[in-house]
């Protein structure tokens, strides 16, 4: 009656979960090979490295990655997003960008309240190059922050902005 078929726990039917999940996960197949292993550290990189693979590990629910632009940051969002997937998480990784342009697509639709509370139970997001162009696109961000928050889901930010001109509600929940 409409159900979808889930894949059994059999091999044939994990691997059938992970293809379906990385197709879901929002990494462009380009980008496959950004793996944390695959990470070449920069100077002052090797900290940014170490926390990403404390938040695979789930040490870390809330990591927010900043510094400036070629530092990699993307290449660790890419990383982190694979590693949980291979670990049997769902992960999904959302350039901000594209994510506000599909909001906005949806925005004043039903569809748009879907979004927003599919955005806040994917088990793991990465939001990638966080940064909006409104104040409207700010507060959508600010709320899936809140979504995530209220709900204690594992969240990694990266910016390339100074994290004073970041929201302080959404800092004060990664410092907290």
């Amino acid at each position: 009656m409409g159900t979808t078929p889930r894949p059994c726990d059999c091999p044939a039917g994990n691997a059938r979960r992970m293809r379906l999940w990385l197709e879901a996960s929002g990494v462009p197949p380009a980008r496959l090979g950004e793996t944390l292993a695959a990470f070449q550290p920069r100077p002052g990189t090797a900290e940014a490295l170490a926390a990403a693979r404390s938040f695979v590990a789930g040490d870390l629910t809330w990591l927010l990655l900043y510094g400036g632009v070629g530092n990699g940051k993307s290449h660790l969002a890419h990383g982190v997003t694979l590693a949980c997937l291979e670990g049997g998480r769902r992960a999904l990784v959302a350039n901000a960008l594209l994510l506000l342009s599909e909001l906005r697509s949806v925005s004043g639709t039903p569809r748009m309240l879907e979004t927003m509370k599919e955005l806040g139970a994917i088990p793991v997001l990465v939001i990638d190059d966080y940064i909006w162009a409104t104040d409207l696109e700010g507060r959508w961000l600010e709320e899936i922050v809140q979504r995530r928050y209220l709900d204690k889901r594992p969240l990694l930010v990266t910016t390339n902005r100074d994290i004073k001109d970041l929201p302080a509600p959404m800092l004060s929940r990664f410092f907290e």
